[in-house]
């Protein structure tokens, strides 16, 4: 997926263009037992409860691809014959109707998942997108669409304690302290299955989100994915690329190099500030050394000259 289809996807996460009929879900506490089941309709909500929900479904699917969002890639013969491919088919096929479906996606998300001792909510949804046509300027004709996207969307929130905060009582005349309860928080971590490439189906692939850049739940890959390959979380990248640079640079690699501004809006390269990799998204793993002082990024044509007496990396155009 790209960032346009990624987009038209996240529009339909409001009230009149969604087709999400249900919110499915379950509250799963930190001895991993099931509290409570939900099974709640859309149209019996009021307004402000359901545009919370597509609110947590929504941010499933927001951030950065290759970054919080990324790419879960099955293989031929997981696609053709595998629990894990056929139980996530049989929820979007079913459009999570089939209650043994979800009882059994449940017992598999809860015995990977390792949230240590906070509760979480799990979250189902599944939506019908009838996907219009595209013309050349890329305006949306609905009355050209000729494929309907069936996808599902899984988000896990954690629950948190209510702040307490002074609450007005009308017929006291006075404020006093009160507590909603518990809360939902944010999703940390979530997928849409299957992934919408080409603006179109594709049951090859998933697209899984992590709120948290380092720790992306590898656990809840393996036991719900179970593919061959896991996808490397952003800090794993620059840890790994600041492997290579300090091997590359060996003692140089202590000196503290930053980035000056070319000008050039959006236009950055990796560099190094205080032993941390930061990067630019299109810049990705496309500088190489030429010696132990300069480095060029092919892609934008800059060279990376280090001046000794700043102790910092200069960015200019070559």
């Amino acid at each position: 997926m790209n960032q346009k289809e990624l987009r038209e996807i996240r529009k339909r996460f409001t009230l009149d263009k969604d087709s999400i009929s249900h919110v499915y879900g379950c509250y799963v506490n930190a001895a991993k037992d099931i509290v409570a089941r939900m099974d709640m309709s859309m149209g019996l909500m009021e307004q402000e409860e359901a545009e919370l929900y597509l609110k947590l479904l929504k941010k499933s699917i927001s951030g950065t691809l290759g970054k919080n969002l990324l790419d879960i890639e099955f293989s031929t013969k997981q696609v053709e014959d595998s629990d894990e491919h056929r139980l996530l088919q049989a929820l979007r096929q079913s459009h999570l109707r089939d209650e043994d479906m979800r009882e059994l996606f449940y017992k598999r998300v809860i015995a990977s998942l390792d949230f240590g001792d906070d509760s979480y909510v799990i979250l189902l949804a599944s939506d019908s997108y009838d996907i219009p046509f595209k013309g050349r300027d890329d305006e949306l004709w609905e009355e050209g669409s000729n494929e309907v996207f069936d996808y599902i969307i899984c988000c896990i929130c954690p629950v948190k304690d209510a702040r307490a905060s002074l609450r007005y009582f009308a017929e006291e005349q006075n404020f006093r302290g009160a507590s909603s309860g518990h809360v939902l928080g944010n999703p940390e971590l979530g997928f849409m299955f299957p992934s919408f490439d080409d603006r179109s189906t594709n049951i090859y692939n998933a697209l899984y989100y992590s709120r948290g850049l380092v720790d992306i739940h590898h656990e809840f890959i393996d036991g719900i994915f179970h593919i061959e390959k896991s996808p490397m979380s952003a800090g794993a990248q620059q840890h790994a690329f600041t492997d290579v640079l300090c091997e590359s640079l060996g003692e140089d690699c202590s000196w503290t190099w930053s980035r000056r501004s070319t000008g050039r809006s959006g236009s950055s390269c990796w560099f190094i500030r205080k032993a941390r990799i930061r990067k630019c998204r299109s810049c990705l793993w496309r500088i190489w050394m030429t010696c132990s002082s300069t480095a060029v990024c092919r892609k934008k044509r800059w060279r990376f000259s280090m001046k000794p007496a700043a102790k910092s990396l200069v960015i200019s155009p070559s």
